[in-house]
């Protein structure tokens, strides 16, 4: 029972915990604008009887509901922050003599590396090459690109596919998504009360930012698992599948079949 109630309590962890971040933030600025009960202009004393009626359990249910709005509202995507920090979602480093390296800000090194094995072996480009020519090398990137456009949506294929595997997946993406946002409204706080308190408030930046940086990592790791999935075949990218028949080389021999390196 506990296990199918996880995946809802991560859901909730994120947005509620950066939503009290963001609340505080809130009031630090506009706390001192808010009147007393006293000093209240009628128009706010409803809302000043309404929560003397309820009791503080009413009231605290009440910021929990708020917390939790706030935070969806300003929730960020690991992906948006790591793709604010990098640019491109498919660079390529061309060398003299080598062949044309790709990364991207969504995956490791070596998890980029099994996805343009995985590309090479589905559009039927040689495996051996040390450079393709400019065509190939151009159908290589837009496969590439299109594979990582999809790379979040196929987290419902794998949940089809592997429960086990989705359920590593989500753990991970829970933490990445956590991490990011609370350390992106302690970014916020941290501003807030050095406006507000002290100007040593700033030095909770560093923290954040840390912690901003572990969950772009924890995403990565997160998105490792879609791409061990895909290189083993328990899901496809229907876009990419598409591109693959229309653009691959039919005259390719038959591509090996491509081992995921699972040492990340």
């Amino acid at each position: 029972m506990l296990t199918s109630l996880l995946p809802g309590i991560r859901e909730l962890r994120t947005p509620l915990a950066a939503g009290y971040i963001y609340a505080m933030a809130l009031l630090l600025i506009t706390g001192e604008h808010v009147p007393d009960r006293k000093d209240a202009p009628p128009a706010l004393a409803p809302f000043y009887e309404l929560v003397a009626w309820a009791g503080k359990p009413a009231t605290l249910a009440a910021s929990i509901f708020v917390a939790y709005v706030l935070g969806s509202m300003l929730e960020l995507s690991p992906v948006g922050v790591a793709r604010l920090t990098s640019g491109h979602l498919l660079k390529a480093k061309a060398s003299p003599d080598g062949p044309i390296v790709y990364s991207s800000p969504l995956l490791s090194s070596r998890s980029m590396r099994d996805l343009v094995r995985y590309a090479r072996s589905r559009l039927g480009l040689a495996q051996s090459a040390r450079r393709l020519s400019p065509a190939d090398e151009a159908v290589l990137a837009e496969g590439l690109t299109r594979l990582l456009s999809e790379l979040p949506e196929l987290r419902t294929r794998l949940y089809a596919a592997n429960q086990d595997l989705y359920g590593d997946y989500d753990r991970k993406a829970a933490e990445a998504s956590f991490k990011v946002n609370v350390g992106l409204a302690g970014i916020v706080l941290s501003f807030a009360a050095n406006e507000k308190l002290d100007a040593s408030w700033t030095l909770l930046c560093v923290p954040m930012l840390f912690l901003i940086f572990r969950g772009v990592i924890a995403d990565r790791e997160a998105k490792t698992v879609l791409v061990e999935a895909l290189v083993a075949d328990q899901i496809q990218s229907p876009g990419f599948e598409a591109f693959a028949a229309r653009e691959g080389r039919r005259d390719a021999p038959a591509a090996p079949t491509v081992a995921p390196d699972f040492d990340t």
